[in-house]
């Protein structure tokens, strides 16, 4: 699925929506004859318009679903924050030609962690991610994504999980402490957590001796029959 084609093989199709920075768009852009790139908001996708790439706005809860049926489709990080996602993944099981694979990545936050523990840190992220949940969010929606697949008819499915194990310099460091920061405000105001207990974990993460393991990323794919 994700060979570079060659100048021989046919043309394939491919969607990327709710491609937020573009950094997968951009991967897939190398390796497909011709991708549409969608998004609510464009504007970190929009250097991405080429004569093979369209860039277009597009809602993936709501908005029409595109004409065309395409080869692949990919979503990461999406579907586990949609609280239509069963809805959602039936649309983009149907925007699939015969043949077509559906790739789709989301987390289970089973794994997620950090040595040294901390109570306090493990107060914050309960409370980040109740948080969450209140607005949608489904932290362990990727154990079931291969069985959503096949329930919906997908053949030749499979998948694969990957977890990380990050220093305080590690780049997926920066992104939770981003994350939390991004989410401090709503968090203290349900009053499960203090502005002083956020400060504390946000401090824990610049620990030296700190290991934080992620949750798994798991990717399932199946083919449309």
């Amino acid at each position: 699925m994700t060979r570079r084609l060659s100048r021989n093989a046919r043309v394939w199709r491919a969607w990327k929506p709710n491609a937020g920075g573009g950094s997968v768009a951009a991967w897939l852009a190398e390796r497909y004859g011709k991708l549409l790139v969608t998004d609510v908001n464009t504007r970190f996708v929009e250097a991405l318009a080429s004569g093979a790439v369209r860039v277009e706005q597009h809602d993936v809860v709501a908005g029409p679903m595109p004409e065309e049926r395409f080869d692949l489709v990919h979503t990461r990080l999406l579907l586990e924050h949609l609280p239509q996602r069963a809805e959602v993944l039936d649309r983009l099981v149907g925007a699939l030609r015969p043949g077509g694979w559906l790739l789709l990545e989301d987390y289970d936050w089973t794994t997620y962690g950090a040595d040294p523990s901390s109570e306090v840190t493990d107060r914050v992220t309960d409370a980040a991610i109740a948080f969450m949940v209140d607005a949608g969010f489904d932290p362990y929606l990727g154990r079931r994504l291969l069985r959503e697949l096949r329930a919906r008819g997908l053949v030749e499915s499979g998948g694969e999980g990957r977890t990380l194990v990050m220093s305080s310099e590690h780049p997926g460091t920066a992104f939770y402490r981003l994350s939390l920061m991004s989410l401090r405000d709503a968090v203290v105001a349900r009053g499960t957590v203090t502005e002083a207990e956020v400060d504390e974990a946000l401090t824990e993460m610049d620990r030296d001796d700190r290991i934080i393991v992620s949750p798994t990323m798991i990717a399932a794919w199946g083919r449309s029959a």
